[in-house]
């Protein structure tokens, strides 16, 4: 388990605005941003990444629900954290 720093994750959150950005550009319609806020400087362990899981499942679960089509998924699973 790494620690990090908060410049990291600082960067992390500056290149999930970026990716976002380009996601509007491209499809010209809502973006969705599942992400997890876990205090310390831990941000990535086996826990961790399973309640993320979880998470994701219950967010895809609730889309199909609701008939919504997802055009483009991009998960990033790093020390600064998960991220779908």
């Amino acid at each position: 388990m790494k620690e990090v720093t908060l410049e990291e994750v600082l960067a992390a959150r500056e290149q999930r605005v970026r990716r976002q950005d380009a996601l509007l550009a491209r499809h010209r319609a809502p973006v969705i941003s599942f992400t997890m806020n876990v205090p310390g400087p831990v941000k990535d362990t086996p826990l961790i990444r399973r309640a993320f899981a979880v998470g994701c499942r219950a967010l895809q679960s609730a889309l199909d629900e609701a008939g919504l089509a997802v055009a483009e998924r991009s998960e990033t699973l790093a020390p600064t954290g998960c991220e779908l």
